[in-house]
This record gives structure tokens, C-alpha cells and sequence, in this order.
């Protein structure tokens, strides 16, 4: 995190390291010892698409501000008010959205305002009410369908044990915890877990109590059939494991619905 300066001095860009996986992002947003200030409050603002919140400022008790923009985009304008300011009346403006690397620190004695550019707000609206999210009987059916699926994935799993077929997982994710704890599968179902992330290795699933060991490429000797715990990495473990498939091995899968693969 680093402090980029701008034409006006003491308004500064805080540029950031943005942490991007599959699941989204991670950023900061401020430290103490970058502005050496220490602000008491936080506050959000929602704006629609063509909002304008107009030049604004407090005439006693003057305020410094952070301005970042975790959805959407927003054309940000300041105008410098110190008196005493070489830059006095000048004015920065600059876009700023859910994909920028910095946040616009503006000091006291400055009159901010935004205009709002981005349709996103109204577009997810849109989209919740396509999806039916605004009516109670969706969840209702949502809930049915994930009782349908338990059920569903209790039964394979019963009738793979009652031939003594040996089951194991890969991933030992998070996401895989909170099935295998609503589903009620523990370790009486499930030999084991393979993963490759080093401090899991060793440790127990929470809930099930899982064992999860230290990752090595499926054999047929490990296992007849694979619980996979890392179901959104499906396409690249299909292809890191072609040999167990061909050698006859199979995956268990409950996305999008519970299946043997």
C-alpha cells in the first residue's frame, strides 16, 4: 500500500494490492500509518444510475475522507477550499469503480461530489426479479430441492457401502464441510480426504471428522468411487486424474445435482 500524490497537494491516491482467486477479491482500503489519521466513523452510500450528489462540504468541523467504490463505477470531483492554498478553487476529478487498485483520500477543507455511471444496481434487480427472487415461493422451492438433493446423495453413498465399495474425497474444502455436515456423512462413509493444502494435512474435517491426508494421484488401490469436494475445479481434477477414469474409477458429485460420474 503507497500513497500516490496528485496535482493538489495532500489529496492523494492510496493504491492498494488487489487479491484475486476464483471466489472474488480481497483488498485494503486504509491504514493508520499511510495517512497518519485516524477517522471515528465510516459511512455508504447507494446511488442509481445518473445520480448526482453534488458539491458538498462542512463549513465547521471539516471532514477528511476515504472514497471507495465497491460496486459499480462513479466520476469523483473535488475542489481544494483552503484559503491559504496555492491550489485554491482548483478542482481533481477522476473515475473510480469496483475494479480500481487505489482509493481517493480527500482532506479537509475540500467540497466533494460523484456522479454515478454504472448500470449495475439496476441490471441485478432486474436480473433477481427474472430469477424470481423477490417472491417467498422461490425459497420455498429452493429449500425442497436441497432436501431432495440430501436425500438423494445419502442414497448413493448407502447403497455404494452396502456393496463395500471403498470411498474417498478430494478438496478438503469448506464448501465440502457444510454438505457432508448437512447430509450427516462422516467418517463411516468416507475413508479419508486427499488435498494438497499443506497445514490440512493430517488434521480432521470439522463435523465429520474426516482424516485428510496429504495429496497423491488417484490409483484404483485408494479407491472405487471420489467424493469431490472441490467441485468447481471438476474440468482440471478430471484431467489431472484421466488414468484413475480409465482404469475405472468414478466421482461423486451433488452439483448440480447428486450423481455419480
Amino acid at each position: 500500500m503507497k500513497k500516490i500524490n496528485t496535482k493538489i497537494k495532500d489529496l492523494v491516491l492510496i493504491k492498494t494490492n488487489i487479491f484475486k482467486d476464483n471466489r472474488g477479491f480481497f483488498k485494503e482500503v486504509e491504514r493508520n500509518k499511510i495517512l497518519k489519521k485516524k477517522f471515528i466513523f465510516d459511512c455508504f452510500s447507494f446511488s442509481k444510475k445518473n445520480t448526482l450528489r453534488g458539491l458538498h462540504l462542512q463549513k465547521k468541523n471539516s471532514q477528511a475522507k476515504i472514497i471507495t467504490v465497491v460496486q459499480g463505477e462513479i466520476l469523483d470531483v473535488v475542489v481544494d477550499l483552503r484559503k491559504n492554498s496555492n491550489t485554491y478553487g482548483k478542482h481533481f476529478s477522476i473515475k473510480i469503480s469496483q475494479n480500481s487498485n487505489f482509493s481517493l483520500f480527500i482532506p479537509e477543507n475540500f467540497a466533494h461530489g460523484f456522479l454515478c455511471l454504472s448500470k449495475n444496481v439496476s441490471k441485478n434487480i432486474t436480473l433477481e426479479k427474472n430469477y424470481g427472487l423477490h417472491k417467498f415461493e422461490t425459497y420455498k422451492k429452493f429449500s425442497r430441492n436441497v432436501l431432495n438433493s440430501k436425500n438423494k446423495l445419502n442414497q448413493i453413498f448407502k447403497v455404494l457401502k452396502s456393496k463395500k465399495k471403498k470411498i474417498i474425497g478430494y478438496g478438503a474444502t469448506a464448501k465440502s464441510c457444510t454438505v457432508l455436515n448437512y447430509c450427516k456423512i462422516q467418517k463411516n462413509s468416507i475413508d479419508f480426504f486427499y488435498d494438497t493444502t499443506s497445514f490440512k494435512i493430517n488434521k480432521y474435517l470439522p463435523g465429520s471428522k474426516i482424516k485428510i491426508k496429504k495429496y497423491k494421484k488417484l490409483s484404483r488401490n485408494d479407491a472405487d468411487f471420489v467424493f469431490l469436494g472441490a467441485w468447481n475445479f471438476q474440468e482440471e481434477i478430471f484431467k489431472k486424474e484421466n488414468q484413475f477414469i480409465k482404469n475405472g474409477g468414478k466421482f461423486i458429485t451433488h452439483i448440480p445435482f447428486p450423481k455419480i460420474i
